[in-house]
């Protein structure tokens, strides 16, 4: 037997509007999917499993990720 399960994922955007997966990683404002490695130097996409880089400040989605992939 098997079941279907759809989960709900709290997005995220910088001051400017542009998708990131984390607003505030202090104050645990991240992506679900977003992981880290190497003692937690590293961000990652749980999903992609590739690493999560970072612009201005703020971190931007890969873009074979599923959340954010028909964003404008």
């Amino acid at each position: 037997m098997s079941e279907t399960k759809t989960i709900t994922v709290e997005v995220f955007r910088d001051p400017d509007g542009k998708p990131t997966c984390s607003s505030d990683h202090k104050t645990g404002k991240c992506c679900g999917l977003m992981l880290t490695r190497k003692y937690g130097s590293i961000d990652f996409c749980g999903w992609t499993g590739e690493d999560i880089e970072r612009e201005g400040g703020f971190t931007r989605p890969h873009s074979l990720c599923p959340i954010w992939k028909d964003a404008s």
